[in-house]
């Protein structure tokens, strides 16, 4: 039952006579219905004739699908309440035999509610990956509260397995005004302030006159 006879032969059983010297192909497929290691003996008989038999042997094995996340881990540095960050992507990659389940997506952790999945990923919810193939999964971070941020992707399908990656930011309080000068920037949220630009004459408070790319 693990064999079959396979299309493209010339032997039809019932039918083919071989003269003297001539030949016919009889072609055979293994087709596994459980795992591990299978034989079989195929016989062929006529009369006249005789009967001859050829050893079959084969192994059936189990079609996989493992999914796998990169990177594992995405830090979004600090974002003010209310705003959105630019999107980071994730690779899910199928590196099994056989297409993953139904893919489930969803955040975990204490702050989940602060991350969101975007459309422009190719990782859909309710679709399967197939087999050697990826796709995509698009995330970014909308604080709803200030305070340091951490959460977890989570892809599962089944069959296919579960991959998280680790996601932290922070959130500072909203910007409620933001000044201008020369080559320098300042924002404040009502308790702090923030300033970026050049620092040649101490402008930004730091009085090792060191300019500054970011918020600080």
């Amino acid at each position: 039952a693990e064999f079959a006879f396979a299309s493209g032969g010339t032997c039809v059983s019932g039918t083919t006579v071989l003269a003297g010297g001539a030949s016919c192909k009889v072609n055979v497929r293994l087709a596994p219905t459980t795992e591990g290691a299978k034989s079989a003996a195929l016989a062929i008989s006529a009369t006249p004739g005789g009967t001859s038999e050829a050893t079959l042997t084969g192994a059936g094995s189990r079609f996989v699908s493992t999914l796998v996340i990169s990177p594992t881990s995405m830090t979004y540095g600090s974002l003010p309440v209310g705003s959105l960050s630019a999107t980071r992507s994730f690779l899910v990659a199928n590196s099994g035999s056989a297409a993953s389940g139904a893919l489930q997506l969803a955040f975990g952790g204490a702050d989940g509610t602060d991350f969101l999945v975007t459309d422009a990923g190719t990782c859909r919810a309710g679709t399967g990956v197939p087999a050697l193939s990826t796709c995509t999964v698009e995330v970014r971070f909308r604080p709803l509260t200030d305070g340091d941020k951490l959460a977890t992707l989570i892809v599962n399908a089944s069959p296919g397995g579960v991959v998280t990656a680790t996601l932290a930011a922070t959130a500072v309080p909203a910007i409620t005004q933001v000044a201008t000068g020369y080559a320098h920037t300042c924002a404040t949220n009502g308790d702090t302030a923030w300033c970026w630009g050049k620092n040649t004459d101490g402008q930004l408070g730091d009085p090792a006159l060191s300019d500054h790319v970011s918020p600080t």
